[in-house]
């Protein structure tokens, strides 16, 4: 990875895995088979050094990911418009590494329970069902991260 060309905004790596947990979502960019960039928002949860995100069964992101399994995935933290100093506060973080299809039904579902956990606390009993019925329907990736950088500017 090159260098961080504002170092002085450089985020400390314990707050950019804050910043990467309590985000509700992030932009996955992949690249196409002629090295075209495509960007989706998508929703997504870590655990350990491992990002998930689920997929339906087709679609540009999982061709991209067949063609190029390395990607990038950003999250923006908090930030706030400072229109009288032409600038925005924020916080945002960038992690790469390799996406992965998880197959297992078993590693699927609890992945899906990950997410459950993270966007719908208290409703585990019911997400579980809903993981189960759809898992046939649902592909599961997870990205082994490799690199996390985080920046932030706070006036």
């Amino acid at each position: 990875m090159n260098p961080m060309r504002r170092s002085d905004r450089a985020m400390a790596e314990e707050k950019a895995w804050q910043v990467l947990d309590e985000g509700v979502y992030g932009i996955l960019a992949t690249t196409d088979e002629d090295g075209w960039p495509h960007g989706v928002p998508l929703n997504y949860v870590r655990v350990e050094n491992k990002l998930f995100f689920h997929s339906a069964v087709a679609g540009k992101k999982l061709s991209n990911i067949q063609a190029n399994p390395k990607v990038c995935f950003t999250v923006i933290g908090n930030h706030e418009v400072q229109p009288k100093q032409f600038t925005i506060n924020f916080e945002s973080v960038m992690v790469y590494g390799q996406a992965i299809e998880v197959s297992a039904v078993e590693d699927k579902v609890s992945a899906l329970m990950h997410l459950v956990r993270k966007y719908s606390p208290g409703f585990e009993v019911s997400g579980e069902a809903y993981a189960r019925a759809a898992v046939d329907k649902t592909r599961l990736f997870q990205i082994d991260i490799e690199h996390i950088s985080g920046k932030e500017r706070h006036s």
